[in-house]
């Protein structure tokens, strides 16, 4: 029994031993699991350090660091809002967050690097890629163009056509001469056309000693001047033959500006219509720009911001990306880095620089302006006083001033009217004796109009 109770007491030392060592070793293990700062975090750290600076924040103001904080804040805030929009098919890569996420949340419409822009508008398929424009005579086996109608100018057995002397629409690139056809003059405006034209042609082209063979397109060229297309005869006799055929520019081609595809799905069935070169491209100053903007003004909206002033009339721009990027002119970030997952699904802000900038010290400074020239200070006019401002307009037309209207003296006329006939003289004054009891109103409306018209003769002369 002494024994079992040693053996037990033993086990337990052992156990209690490797418990310890476990924890020991997972302390320094949990330390290092900790989320790490990408690059595209950085570069919005930096491009805000440059903005605080242009508005006159200093590296040692209390705002500094309190905007990075807000600012990674405001980022998680939109990788949870992007993940909760209803028609998000897929919020990430395989279902885990990426910085394209956080554009979703923040409402930033588009992201932009090398020839392709992330459509990160939220839609009920997911996420859409504009794919550059793409020449459609680089579509192989995609025929556009039928044999028959306006597409071909010369038919077989038309002994007046002349081939290629008849113009093809201004959209035909090529024409090629179907030497099987009779003659035959085909419009060819991509890689299936001529291909086709070549196949539906094959029974001249694969005559030839050996018997009977077959074709089979094996490549295309393209030039401005020449369209070609390789194929392979492959006799009964197992020889085989490699031949071309050529399609010659069309003189009334005019060329069209090709429009960029868009295919909207889910992140990782977007991401495969990428190649891999494109992803290693920078994303422009102005993407960088809208995704920095956007979670700056989304911080700054909480109640509790205490960083920096924002407003929408002094956003953070391109060149302030750009007067970064002139300081990290290695650190902008790619397409990559914006479609790799988030550590551990969260944004983690780098802390303030400790040299964002260059900044203009306001204590200890000397300057020297040589030596006092002795000029004493400058002497001021006299303040004019409201007198001696109004005094031009009251001296103004000074004539004007001391017209008075002239004296004159009048008696009212009362003619007389001599009737011999009746023996009688009349006298007619009545209406003087009307117009002297009107006397004051009829002398005030005289010199009112006198006065007037005097007024506008002076005024005109």
């Amino acid at each position: 029994m002494k024994n079992l109770i040693g053996v037990l007491a033993v086990k337990k030392i052992i156990v209690l031993l490797l418990v310890l060592a476990l924890v020991s070793e997972q302390n320094p293990t949990q330390a290092q699991a900790l989320p790490a700062v990408t690059r595209v975090a950085v570069a919005m750290g930096g491009v805000v350090e440059r903005f605080m600076l242009r508005t006159g924040i200093a590296a040692n103001d209390s705002r500094f660091s309190a905007t990075l904080g807000a600012l990674g804040s405001a980022a998680n805030d939109a990788v949870f809002g992007a993940a909760s929009t209803v028609g998000m098919v897929a919020a990430g890569i395989a279902g885990a967050p990426v910085w394209a996420t956080v554009a979703v949340g923040l409402g930033v419409g588009a992201l932009a690097f090398g020839a392709y822009k992330l459509l990160t508008a939220n839609s009920s398929s997911g996420i859409g890629v504009a794919l550059p424009g793409t020449d459609p005579a680089l579509k192989t086996n995609k025929p556009v163009s039928p044999e028959s109608g306006k597409d071909v100018i010369c038919l077989p057995g038309q002994a007046a056509c002349t081939p290629f002397n008849v113009p093809f629409p201004s959209d035909v690139q090529y024409r090629y001469r179907i030497s099987g056809g009779a003659g035959a003059v085909v419009a060819i405006r991509n890689y299936g056309d001529l291909n086709n034209a070549v196949l539906n042609n094959s029974a001249w082209l694969s005559s030839g000693s050996g018997g009977p063979s077959t074709l089979s397109i094996t490549g295309n060229t393209k030039t401005d001047t020449y369209m070609m297309a390789n194929y392979r005869l492959s006799y009964s006799s197992g020889a085989t033959v490699d031949k071309s055929e050529i399609a010659t520019a069309n003189p009334s081609f005019v060329a069209t500006p090709w429009q960029p595809e868009t295919v909207t799905a889910p992140f990782d069935q977007v991401l495969s219509q990428i190649p891999s070169s494109a992803l290693t491209q920078p994303i422009s100053n102005q993407t960088l720009a809208d995704l920095t903007n956007a979670a700056l003004q989304r911080a700054a909206s909480k109640a509790d911001y205490k960083g920096a002033p924002v407003s929408l009339t002094n956003p953070v721009t391109a060149k302030d990306v750009a007067d970064w990027l002139a300081a990290n002119p290695s650190a902008m970030p790619t397409g990559a880095d914006l479609l790799s997952p988030l550590p551990n699904g969260t944004v983690s802000m780098p802390p303030a620089s400790s040299n964002p900038g260059t900044t203009t010290p306001t204590t200890n400074v000397t300057i020297d302006l040589g030596p006092d020239p002795g000029i004493g200070a400058p002497t001021l006019e006299p303040t004019p006083t409201a007198q001696s401002i109004l005094q031009p307009l009251l001296n103004l037309m000074p004539d004007l001033k001391r017209y008075a209207v002239p004296s004159h003296s009048s008696a009212c006329p009362r003619p007389e009217i001599n009737l011999p006939l009746f023996e009688r003289t009349f006298k007619i004054e009545a209406h003087c004796e009307i117009a002297e009891s009107m006397r004051t109103s009829i002398y005030s409306m005289m010199v009112a109009f006198w006065t007037i018209s005097s007024l506008f003769i002076v005024l005109a002369a």
